[in-house]
């Protein structure tokens, strides 16, 4: 029979960053202890699991990292103090730093803490990370570890919310050809009307052109990309590499040109849907975390007369599916 029983209760579940995380650890002590020593720890970890599957075999090669972004600790009890039959209560306060690492989602106080980023590698490894947020409490008695005892509690560190500023990118070229075209500069400005979108929403982007090269435009090309970094340095592995794929993109005339033609912006709606087979998972909302990067891209392409063109590229975030955090909210 165990002489104490120990539990941690969180004044709130979810800390935004910069602010404090208080509660208190709850000991009920059944029979005398002479020596208790009691800590209680907060820990942010990522966690990093590769399983690599080949010709549709599982492989039994499986890779699985942790990473501590940031941890402090308190000595609630020091080692020599004694407790009596009872229950006692022992506050705790940590601060939650500012900037705290990303990968992950959260909303109504849950976490969405597995994220899935597919390598398109010769392995087609599928790749989960994670963020965990927990408070640990830790009691030895009597000095003997044989005899301690461990709680852990979870809790969300909610992120800043998204804020959507104009994505505005311009650009100059010159479209002229041996010298013919005496006036052959275009310049191209692009704004992402909308710049944070969820994976099944639509891109809009604003394009506008000088007079001069508006009227020799013939079409406008739109692509998607997404980019997967695998850290090197945390992932030092030859099975873990960078990927570039193409999502979706499409080309845009008729009215689309003939409004930018006029001297009016056109505006450029793409939906988001994938144009590669071999692509059936939703995309993955914008990371930045310590092993995985997942980026995306918008490439802006006006197509002139005599093959002339001229592109910009305006970065764009993907958020997290509101259908699909409600439906992992209500499990």
């Amino acid at each position: 029979m165990q002489a104490s029983a120990i539990r941690i209760e969180l004044d709130n579940p979810a800390v935004e960053p910069g602010r404090l995380l208080s509660g208190r650890v709850q000991v009920s002590v059944v029979s005398p202890i002479h020596h208790a020593d009691l800590r209680v720890k907060m820990l942010c970890a990522e966690e990093m699991g590769w399983n690599g599957v080949m010709e549709a075999t599982p492989s039994a090669r499986s890779l699985v990292y942790r990473h501590e972004h940031f941890s402090s600790e308190l000595v609630l009890l020091g080692n020599g103090t004694e407790l009596q039959p009872g229950t006692y209560e022992y506050p705790f306060r940590f601060s939650v730093p500012v900037h705290v690492p990303v990968s992950f989602i959260h909303q109504r106080y849950q976490t969405l803490n597995m994220m899935n980023a597919f390598i398109a590698d010769q392995l087609s490894s599928k790749i989960r990370a994670k963020m965990n947020h927990t408070v640990a409490a830790t009691m030895v008695v009597n000095g003997e570890v044989e005899t301690s005892q461990e709680v852990v509690h979870e809790f969300v560190v909610p992120s800043v919310a998204l804020k959507t500023l104009p994505v505005i990118v311009e650009a100059t070229h010159d479209l002229r050809m041996f010298e013919l075209i005496q006036r052959g500069s275009s310049h191209l400005t692009t704004e992402l009307v909308n710049p944070a979108v969820s994976p099944t929403g639509t891109i809009q982007v604003s394009v506008r052109l000088d007079n001069e090269s508006a009227q020799r435009l013939h079409k406008i090309k739109l692509v998607l990309h997404e980019d997967v970094t695998a850290n090197g340095q945390a992932v030092p592995h030859d099975v873990l590499s960078n990927e570039t794929r193409k999502v979706c993109s499409g080309v845009f005339k008729g009215k689309t040109i003939a409004e930018a033609r006029q001297g009016q912006a056109a505006i450029v709606q793409m939906p988001i849907k994938s144009t590669n087979p071999t692509l059936t998972e939703l995309l993955t909302p914008t990371v930045h975390g310590y092993f995985i990067d997942v980026k995306y891209r918008v490439v802006i392409e006006c197509v002139f007369s005599w093959k002339r063109r001229i592109s910009v590229t305006l970065p764009l975030t993907i958020t997290a599916n509101p259908e699909e955090i409600a439906t992992a909210c209500d499990q």
